[in-house]
């Protein structure tokens, strides 16, 4: 059995950087599932404040359903989430 890894070790870990024959995104049969870049500024950062208020919604509606607490690990993601939102408006 090997031994669990420590902290520092995971932190000085060689970084694994994507190469040029890495497909991150694949096409979808379905459009609607597919990502998609906006070509227009503002049609952009309002998919990104939907996408920033959905996610905020979701931390919030786990963090209610969770059996133990993750309120402050999530904190920064909430602040960070929100306060894009109230700069976007």
């Amino acid at each position: 059995m090997t031994e669990p890894e420590t902290f520092e070790s995971i932190l000085n870990r060689e970084m694994c950087w994507p190469r040029e024959e890495d497909k991150p995104f694949r096409p979808s049969d379905d459009k609607y599932q597919n990502a998609t870049i906006d070509p227009h500024g503002h049609g952009r950062l309002v998919l990104m404040m939907n996408g920033y208020k959905q996610a905020a919604d979701l931390i919030v509606e786990r963090e209610q359903q969770a059996e133990f607490s993750l309120q402050q690990s999530l904190d920064y993601d909430l602040s960070d989430a929100f306060q894009f939102l109230q700069s976007s408006s």
